[in-house]
């Protein structure tokens, strides 16, 4: 830690004269340039906070203020700023020095920091790529390079050629004939390819290829989930052991890109479907990881759906490999979030004729959500079935 208060400058007559959006150089403190965002932050955060960035963070969160995709924007800096201080041994009292005591300045920096809409000329380089979208650019791009073959040219070869439209520029019957169009200029190269290793670089290029089409047209006539859908099951059925690609470098790509594919319903209404046709029995314990340990990265960036989206992909994991023993402990994990995915894990045990598991798995579910309702009903109803006390109440039901 400096031990000497870096004195602030104020801005010359020039300066003022100039207009300031934020990512410019500031001023060089300890040999590091800090930006006027990193000036304004540490303002706010000195002189209304008593220096606690946790609690500037919670003023972000809860503020109201700015949109949600400007607080992870403001998040995101926040997050590089605290960072470059600890490693230049500053804080951020040490940093902005007298400025604090500057009326205007106060007032112009919660005015940014808080309340101003963010355009592109404002955005630092971690404003202009938060959390969120590292984490969306991993699920599309960032395990390729551990593929035999990379996914890479193949989906050059797909975006070069059908360059993907702006939302707005076509309705849903063009983004359908689109999707077909794409659908078989991909059958078309797979009809090309000799080894597994191609084969299921081109299937997964598509796939990524496939999800930036959705985010870019009106699929109100349902033919572009209907193509991608398909070629979901197409990659997932391809010999991805014999192409070479380890199963831990497979999985975690898979499940990354189908928790991303979750926000447009890519997969379907049956997860299991392609879980199955991947091999997860074969597997389980490495899937359990894994998304267990997405559960995780997507709760730090602060991507609830996600998390979620992944919590379900780990109930219809054990549902799909029929591994009983674990419904209890993802159940607990789950709640009530998802009805389709406690569904999937209690017919399972009607099947297997166990329903005093079902009605566990839905008692552990029993928690306040959004389908409580349905936990409580799918409960009377299959306790009614097996002559099972049906109220949750009187089994200790929470």
């Amino acid at each position: 830690m400096l031990s000497v208060v870096v004195k602030g400058k104020q801005p010359t007559s020039s300066e003022r004269a100039t207009p300031v959006y934020g990512p410019e150089p500031w001023q060089t403190v300890a040999g590091v340039v800090w930006s006027w965002w990193d000036l304004w932050f540490a303002v706010v955060c000195v002189v209304d906070h008593g220096g606690d960035w946790d609690a500037l963070d919670a003023a972000l969160a809860g503020g109201g203020g700015p949109s949600r995709s400007g607080q992870e924007a403001r998040w995101s800096h926040l997050l590089d700023l605290t960072q470059r201080l600890a490693e230049a041994g500053l804080t951020a009292a040490e940093l902005v020095g007298e400025l604090a005591t500057d009326r205007a300045l106060r007032t112009r920096a919660r005015t940014k920091v808080l309340r101003s809409t963010l355009y592109g000329r404002d955005l630092t380089p971690a404003m202009s790529n938060p959390p969120s979208a590292r984490v969306t650019h991993r699920a599309l791009f960032g395990s390729w390079p551990q593929f035999p073959r990379t996914p890479q040219p193949w989906y050059e070869q797909l975006a070069a050629r059908f360059p993907v439209l702006d939302r707005y520029a076509f309705d849903g019957l063009a983004a359908q004939k689109f999707a077909y169009r794409i659908g078989a200029a991909v059958s078309r190269l797979g009809s090309r390819v000799t080894t597994a290793a191609e084969a299921l670089a081109l299937r997964r290029g598509a796939l990524t290829f496939y999800y930036q089409v959705m985010e870019g047209c009106d699929d109100s006539y349902g033919g572009v989930g209907d193509v991608i859908q398909e070629a979901v099951i197409d990659y997932v059925r391809t010999d991805w052991r014999a192409a070479g690609v380890r199963p831990e470098v497979f999985w975690r790509d898979l499940l990354e890109w189908a928790v991303l594919a979750s926000n447009y319903g890519l997969l379907g209404r049956d997860e299991s479907l392609f879980l199955r046709k991947a091999g997860v029995p074969r597997e389980l314990d490495l899937v359990e990881q894994i998304l267990a340990e997405l559960t995780i990265d997507y709760t730090a960036a602060r991507m609830s759906w996600h998390a979620g989206q992944a919590l379900q992909l780990h109930a219809q994991a054990v549902a799909t490999a029929g591994a009983l023993h674990r419904f209890m402990p993802v159940a607990e994990l789950l709640g009530s979030g998802s009805w389709v995915a406690l569904e999937a894990m209690v017919a399972v045990t009607v099947r297997r004729h166990r329903p005093d598991l079902g009605i566990a798995v839905l008692d552990a579910a029993d928690v306040p959500g959004f389908h409580q309702g349905w936990v409580q009903r799918r409960r009377a109803e299959l306790a009614g079935q097996s002559g099972q006390v049906t109220t949750a109440a009187s089994s200790g039901g929470r």
